[in-house]
């Protein structure tokens, strides 16, 4: 059961960041999931590009259960809305989540139990797909190893769904790069390492994304795009000027 929450507003170890639009039938999972965390020194920014559904009225349906706050942008841009969220937050960590993105409830606490070991420059953790199919485990699992690799030959690539960072660093670059269309969050984990931090895979926890993308558009198409992104980055650098049509939020259900 949820329990309502009465604390004042005070500095928190963590800052959920999720930028969104139209996002009502997504958002309502992670927003539950956050509310279900057993670890709970935490806020939650949700930035808003514009919806025209019931996403920001399920916002506030949520700022009962913890520390919510609703921010609207005034254009859809992720790397501007995330920015948006982490300059009206204060938490020691930013953890950026994507709207469609759920957790389990040991998420923040397993964090902790390894910022006991050491601090966190920049990371992602493992993820699972929200289908049972045989292939998309292969795909998320394919990913997981693709991550790995690029940290080890020092061009990171981590996707915006699942990124920690630490305040301090994030300040430090500058935050992402709203002019970037495409890969803007392999942006900013490169100029992170960039600037001698380091980047991690964490093996746990897990969190689970979304594969709507993929089952609209079909497997084929979006692996397609992400290869064409990927080596773009690698041969070319940031992606200021649209390769492909690649819609924000809730209209890819």
């Amino acid at each position: 059961m949820l329990q309502l929450y009465s604390n004042a507003m005070v500095k928190k170890r963590f800052s959920v960041v999720i930028p969104a639009l139209n996002e009502e039938k997504y958002l309502p999972r992670l927003l539950n999931a956050l509310a279900r965390q057993t670890y709970t020194d935490f806020e939650a920014v949700v930035v808003d590009g514009g919806s025209r559904d019931d996403t920001q009225k399920i916002v506030r349906e949520y700022k009962a259960f913890y520390p919510l706050f609703l921010k609207v942008s005034q254009r859809k841009n992720v790397g501007l809305q995330r920015n948006v969220g982490a300059f009206a937050s204060q938490g020691e960590y930013l953890v950026f989540f994507d709207a469609d993105v759920t957790i389990f409830p040991d998420y923040f606490a397993t964090i902790v139990k390894r910022l006991q070991k050491r601090p966190i420059g920049i990371a992602t953790t493992r993820f699972v797909p929200d289908s049972p199919s045989l292939l998309d485990h292969f795909l998320t699992h394919l990913c997981g190893w693709g991550i790995q690799a690029s940290l080890i030959l020092g061009k990171p690539f981590m996707s915006g769904q699942n990124l920690i960072v630490r305040r301090d660093i994030f300040n430090h670059v500058g935050g992402f790069d709203k002019t970037v269309i495409h890969g803007e969050d392999c942006d900013l984990v490169q100029r992170v390492v960039k600037a001698h931090y380091l980047g991690e895979f964490l093996k746990s926890p897990t969190h689970v994304v979304s594969f709507r993308r993929l089952r609209k558009e079909g497997r084929m198409e979006v692996i397609w795009k992400y290869t064409l992104s990927f080596f773009y980055q690698i041969i070319r650098g940031p992606i200021r000027s649209s390769l492909f049509a690649y819609e924000m939020g809730g209209q890819a259900n």
